[in-house]
């Protein structure tokens, strides 16, 4: 797409966090994105599909909830999908996956 750059962001080799590397390389095409007259979007993509689809429609109703409720009610029904979505198989097998580097298996539940 013309005038689109699309910068993805993947270590296959880590489960976790960016890498400062990786941060290092995301500012250096953002600042050459930002010279190149051309480039009119910018659209970032981690590997979202590949998280528990549960957890993400979860959280996509969440955000749209909210959007509707003043800062503080907001803040209140957030915290609380929050703690209900960490009760959840799938988030145990995300946390336990993290600290065990491996891939996750989602269950969906």
């Amino acid at each position: 797409m013309q005038g689109v750059l699309r910068l993805t962001l993947n270590d296959d080799g880590r489960r976790n966090a960016l890498s400062e590397a990786m941060m290092k390389r995301l500012g250096d095409e953002l600042n050459s994105a930002a010279s190149d007259q051309t480039v009119r979007v910018i659209g970032l993509a981690a590997r979202i599909a590949e998280t528990s689809s549960m957890t993400l429609a979860t959280g996509k109703r969440a955000y749209y909830a909210q959007r509707e409720l003043r800062l503080s009610e907001a803040y209140e029904y957030a915290s609380q999908v929050m703690v209900e979505n960490m009760l959840n198989h799938d988030a145990e097998e995300g946390i336990q996956s993290f600290f065990e580097k491996h891939a996750a298996h989602w269950s969906d539940q």
